[in-house]
């Protein structure tokens, strides 16, 4: 292959890798808006066990922080992939 078709290569790989990271960081800002507008009606109580420290309450808050964590996490990984291929890509 030539130079042009390896750059080309390379470009579509770097852009798989950044679209990945994007949806994985919407995902990441979107897990905590949906956890509290599925357990709106149960805030007060939420917050309840929070103070008290009644963890199995707590479980699908936690769940959610994890979930945005793991996303963001992966978005910061694919976009640091990303950049490296980019980076590697010959004039």
């Amino acid at each position: 292959m030539g130079k042009a078709a390896d750059n080309e290569r390379l470009r579509l790989r770097a852009m798989f890798f950044n679209t990945l990271a994007a949806a994985c960081v919407i995902t990441g800002l979107f897990v905590p808006y949906f956890v509290l507008l599925t357990a709106w009606g149960r805030m007060v109580a939420t917050f309840e066990s929070l103070v008290t420290g009644d963890w199995v309450r707590l479980h699908g808050l936690m769940v959610g922080l994890f979930a945005t964590a793991v996303a963001l996490l992966l978005g910061f990984l694919f976009r640091r992939t990303a950049d490296k291929i980019a980076q590697s890509i010959q004039d």
